[in-house]
């Protein structure tokens, strides 16, 4: 197959795909372009033996090279191109299996779509794309360094060995392995850089979206900083926008990420309330959306905080079971916070053995479970084991044996 280009007043650059034309046929002052657009075929043909990940990535490199540089169009175009072939290939992505293939492709992924968001600021796909991009890094590379670092620091201190050491690395209150709010005693510099690292995404994710829903409706700026009731009214104006639901989701758990980067200083959980408002009106539209995470941040805050500040156990087991049952029981992140924040802070031991058992019997690691959620139960899975380790006693023998997949 071969790409020619045909000669139309005033077009600059029409391009179409055909069989057998020759090239002398395309007008002289545009055979550079059309070796730049051959180019790009070869490229994205090679690029298919590399998987949806990487082939994703190189054909939309090679897109917004040959668009901008060949002289087609402005970059503006091309990002906005570029951010509808991002919404197509976005379920193969979420579909992959290999977590640490999609670790390794994520920064290339952050970077170019900060690019194409300069070349095209308003565009509400790639700003969410980006959000989402900078959330699945910092949630499943650096927050995952983080825990990793405070368990074996943990099990170093105890003196102990193998499960007895995770055991014991426990809190004997029941609380779970340390929060991120709780690493700031790691010695060393690379938890301080990790959570340096963390913070700063997750401000970016709170500041991209916050100036999204400035530019889908006026007044969130303001509304911000009167406090949590003009961000409610705010956020009640919302949901007839495609982006709104999502808009309101990325920001406020970008948001509330960010607070608990800050090792609850008082001024970061002042700003819970306001992070809570914007998740509580997303669930509201779209209870769903990305697995349910909205109902997984509002039951996690319901069952960390004390009644005084508004905590409400039993309101955070309606909120989980909800989310359950929005995701078919399919996604591993529903069943780790829901063991994390309620059965083990709470110490029920029936619901811990329960979520356990069920979260095994979906795919741990994931492989069965639902496609829809295969990628993000990759990055849940190590944490899932994590915590069943750690609190194996609860489950019997069984429980504490050592884990293979599939089991």
């Amino acid at each position: 197959m071969r790409m020619t280009q045909r000669a139309r007043p005033n077009a600059r650059c029409q391009v179409s795909f055909s069989d057998g034309l020759p090239r002398n046929s395309v007008p002289k002052g545009h055979q550079g372009r059309q070796r730049a657009l051959e180019a790009v075929a070869l490229w994205g043909t090679r690029a298919s033996y590399l998987g949806p990940v990487r082939a994703c990535a190189v054909w939309l490199s090679a897109y917004v090279w040959v668009g901008t540089f060949a002289g087609c169009v402005g970059p503006g175009y091309m990002a906005n191109k570029s951010a509808a072939m991002l919404a197509v290939a976005e379920p193969a992505v979420a579909s992959h299996w290999d977590a640490e293939l999609v670790a390794q492709a994520l920064p290339g992924q952050i970077l170019q779509l900060e690019g194409l968001l300069r070349a095209s600021p308003e565009n509400l796909d790639l700003t969410l794309g980006l959000a989402r991009a900078y959330l699945g890094y910092a949630y499943g590379v650096v927050e995952e360094e983080l825990e990793q670092r405070a368990l074996q620091s943990r099990v170093a201190s105890g003196g102990a060995g193998g499960l007895d050491a995770l055991a014991e690395a426990t809190d004997p209150s029941g609380a779970d392995l340390p929060s991120v709010g709780e690493l700031s005693y790691l010695p060393g510099t690379r938890a301080q850089v990790l959570r340096d690292r963390a913070s700063r995404i997750y401000e970016r994710v709170r500041v991209l979206g916050g100036n999204a829903l400035e530019q889908v409706r006026p007044g969130y700026i303001e509304a911000k900083e009167q406090g949590p009731a003009a961000l409610e009214r705010y956020s009640a104006a919302l949901g007839d926008g495609d982006h709104d639901a999502a808009l309101l989701l990325a920001t406020g758990l970008g948001w509330g990420a960010w607070i608990q980067m800050q090792d609850q200083a008082p001024a970061a959980v002042a700003e819970l309330p306001l992070a809570r408002v914007l998740v509580l009106r997303a669930v509201e539209l779209a209870p769903e959306l990305d697995g349910a995470a909205g109902l997984i941040f509002l039951g996690s805050v319901a069952a960390a905080l004390p009644k005084a500040a508004g905590g409400d156990a039993e309101h955070a087991r309606v909120l989980f079971e909800r989310a359950l049952e929005l995701t078919d029981g399919e996604a591993l992140g529903v069943h780790l916070a829901y063991a994390r924040e309620v059965a083990v802070r709470h110490e029920d031991k029936a619901l811990f053995s329960r979520l356990i058992g069920a979260a095994r019997a979906s795919g741990v690691p994931p492989g069965s479970g639902g496609a829809r959620f295969r990628l993000a139960n990759a990055f849940h899975a190590p944490r899932l084991r994590r915590l069943t380790q750690t609190h194996c006693e609860w489950l019997g023998a069984k429980g504490c044996a050592p884990h293979t997949e599939g089991s």
